[in-house]
């Protein structure tokens, strides 16, 4: 059997509004979010919208109690591009579950797009074969940044 995936509707500005109020929800929660923006190959999977958060990494060592490695906080606020698939990763003490906490913050993300109204939302059609049914995109964080790489972005 073949399966197939694919990005139906509009994907435009009303769409980037819908993404951009779950983080700003995310955001109410998680204080070290500062921005986000579309992964560079973020239309590769039809089912996921990806996308890189731009964090204060103080932030970070304050929300989780956590003292952030001083090389890390200094390559941080450099003019340098730096990036982490996980932050807690960064930190001096690394007991924390970096990938639980960051599921964690998906799952949030996800929860508060749900509740987007559909005309702010990104669907993809899955076709199994025996029936096409549509569903809403997933929000997939790739990595925390600590600036933006690209043109379009959105401060928090």
């Amino acid at each position: 059997m073949d399966f197939k995936s694919k990005r139906i509707g509009e994907f435009g500005e009303k769409q980037m509004m819908g993404i951009n109020l779950a983080i700003k929800g995310a955001a109410k929660k998680y204080k070290f979010i500062t921005g986000w923006e579309l992964e560079k190959d973020w239309n590769k999977y039809p089912s996921f919208l990806v996308i890189n958060l731009i964090v204060d990494l103080d932030k970070v060592g304050e929300y989780y109690d956590i003292k952030m490695k001083d090389y890390w906080l200094k390559e941080w606020k450099s003019d340098n591009f730096v990036e982490s698939h996980y932050l807690l990763s960064l930190a001096e003490d690394r007991t924390l579950d970096s990938l639980g906490e960051k599921d964690k913050l998906e799952k949030t993300i996800n929860q508060l797009y749900k509740l987007i109204p559909d005309n702010l939302s990104v669907f993809y059609e899955f076709d199994s074969g025996l029936m096409k049914k549509e569903y809403k995109c997933t929000i997939q964080v790739t990595q925390f940044q600590n600036k933006p790489t690209q043109k379009i972005y959105y401060s928090i």
